[in-house]
C-alpha cells in the first residue's frame, strides 16, 4: 500500500510507429490500458509487444496501478439541530482501469471523500432530528464496507466513527465576534473607549484564531492539532475577559467615587 498515492495512472507513453523499441516491463501491481487509433480505450492480458501494438494500432498505453491504498478522512455533516464529526477508514482500489483513464481520475483521495459525503449527509437527512445518537445508529446500519466511488474505483473495508464536535467548534465564527463586540461595550450600550484603545486587536486575534479553528475542515489535518487551536481560542478569550472585566470594575469604581 502507498499512503501518498493520488493519481493512479502512473505512466503515459505515445508509441512511435518505426522504429519499433522494445518496451519497458509494467510495474509490478499495474495493468496497462491501450488507446487505439480509433480513440478507443483497451485491455488485454498481460502486455503487449512492441509488434503486438503496431499491429492492432495502439498509439498510447496507459499503466495504471491496480493495488490497495489506505483512504482516511474526517467528515463534518449537519444532522438535525447538530453539527458531528465522522471518522472515516478505508482502503480505495481501481478495479476497472478504463474507465479511470477515459475520465481522467487523476486525483482519486478527493473522488472518495466527495462521495462518502454526499452517502453520510443522505443519512443524516434520513434520521432528521434524531440527533447524534439516531445518526450513529444510521450509519453503522446504512454505511456500506464497499462504496464504488466512481467508474473504475472502489471504496473498501469502510469504518466509520462518529462522535460530537466540541461546544466551541460547533458555534458560528459571528456568534464570536458578537460575543466580542458586546465585552466592548459600557453598561448602556455604547463601546468603551477606553478597552477599544487596548483590547479590539486582540478580539480580532482571537475572532479570527475561533473561525480558522471553525473552518478546520482539512481531512488531512489531525485532530489534536484542531483541538489545540481551540484550546488556544478558548484560553485567549479566558484571557481577555478577565482583562475587560478587570477594566469594567475600574470605570465602574472610578464613576462611583466621581457621584
Amino acid at each position: 500500500m502507498s499512503p501518498d498515492l493520488e493519481n493512479p495512472i502512473l505512466y503515459v507513453e505515445e508509441i512511435r510507429r518505426f522504429p519499433l523499441l522494445p518496451r519497458r516491463a509494467l510495474t509490478p501491481g499495474t495493468v496497462a490500458v491501450y488507446r487505439k487509433n480509433n480513440g478507443r480505450l483497451v485491455t488485454f492480458p498481460g502486455a503487449l509487444t512492441a509488434g503486438e501494438m503496431f499491429f492492432r494500432g495502439v498509439r498510447v498505453v496507459y499503466e495504471v496501478d491496480v493495488t490497495e491504498h489506505p483512504f482516511e478522512a474526517e467528515i463534518r455533516v449537519a444532522c438535525g439541530t447538530e453539527t458531528v464529526s465522522v471518522h472515516v477508514v478505508a482502503t480505495w482500489t481501481v478495479v476497472d482501469p478504463v474507465p479511470v483513464v477515459e475520465r481522467r481520475l487523476t486525483y482519486v483521495p478527493q473522488t472518495c471523500l466527495a462521495e462518502l459525503r454526499v452517502l453520510l449527509t443522505l443519512l443524516a437527512g434520513a434520521v432528521g432530528a434524531t440527533g447524534l445518537d439516531g445518526f450513529r445508529i444510521a450509519v453503522a446500519a446504512g454505511l456500506p464496507t464497499s462504496v464504488p466511488v466512481a467508474d473504475g474505483v472502489l471504496l473498501r473495508r469502510v469504518s466509520a466513527r462518529v462522535r460530537a464536535l466540541p461546544a466551541l467548534q460547533r458555534v458560528s465564527a459571528g456568534a464570536l465576534e458578537t460575543l466580542a463586540e458586546l465585552l466592548l461595550q459600557d453598561e448602556d450600550g455604547t463601546p468603551s473607549v477606553a478597552a477599544i484603545g487596548d483590547a479590539w486587536q486582540e478580539v480580532h486575534d482571537i475572532a479570527e484564531a475561533g473561525r480558522r479553528a471553525l473552518a478546520g475542515t482539512d481531512p488531512g489535518q489531525p485532530d489534536d492539532e484542531r483541538d489545540q487551536a481551540v484550546a488556544l481560542a478558548v484560553d485567549r478569550f479566558s484571557a481577555l475577559t478577565g482583562t475587560l472585566r478587570r477594566q469594567f470594575d475600574g470605570l465602574t469604581a472610578a464613576r462611583a467615587a466621581d457621584d
